[in-house]
């Protein structure tokens, strides 16, 4: 059984059958390989294979420390905002209207989406009787987010400032005939 053995004409080292065969195909295909030029030849495909598999682990797993950084990013970022309009809404209950318009403005920079911001910040201004201004804060929420919350309560806002500009006419023409009846 020793004499079918093929041997590595340069190391003498035994060769598997798959290697002779190899090295026969090849030589036969050729006439020039020899069977040191084949095993040779292994080494260099089991470390390619190596590296290919070790660099694609270590770009999955950069791409993995990327998404879960940014989403933690995402995360503190909700939480700044959760922070902001709570504090907001805070300062609004306390009548602290132009401290609760600030971070109210600031969320809406944040989250130009969001529908809570922009309702937060014209109830703000109409705790200051600035009905056109919480208008004009809800017709551009509206048109931000097409929110229905927004829209039901930019149609009250209206209501609102419709019976607030019919007031002060009333009011200034009621000045007005006191005034021409005291001049008179």
């Amino acid at each position: 059984n020793e004499d079918n053995v093929k041997l590595c004409e340069r190391c003498s080292v035994p060769l598997k059958r798959n290697d002779v065969v190899t090295a026969s195909v090849n030589n036969i295909d050729t006439g020039e390989e020899n069977i040191s030029e084949i095993s040779a030849k292994r080494p260099l495909d089991k470390t390619l294979i190596l590296i290919s598999t070790v660099a694609i682990i270590l770009i999955g797993l950069g791409m993995g420390m990327y998404f879960f950084i940014a989403h933690q990013q995402d995360v503190k970022a909700d939480e700044a905002y959760a922070v902001q309009i709570g504090t907001a809404d805070q300062d609004k209950k306390s009548k602290d209207y132009d401290a609760a318009i600030i971070l109210y403005q600031s969320a809406i920079n944040q989250k130009p989406k969001d529908e809570k911001a922009y309702i937060g910040l014209a109830e703000a201004y109409i705790g200051k009787n600035d009905y056109e201004k919480a208008v004009s804060i809800l017709s551009n929420g509206y048109s931000a987010t097409q929110s229905s919350n927004i829209k039901s309560k930019l149609d009250g806002t209206n209501s609102l400032l419709e019976k607030q500009k019919k007031e002060q006419t009333e009011t200034a023409t009621a000045k007005a005939r006191e005034e021409t009846y005291n001049t008179q």
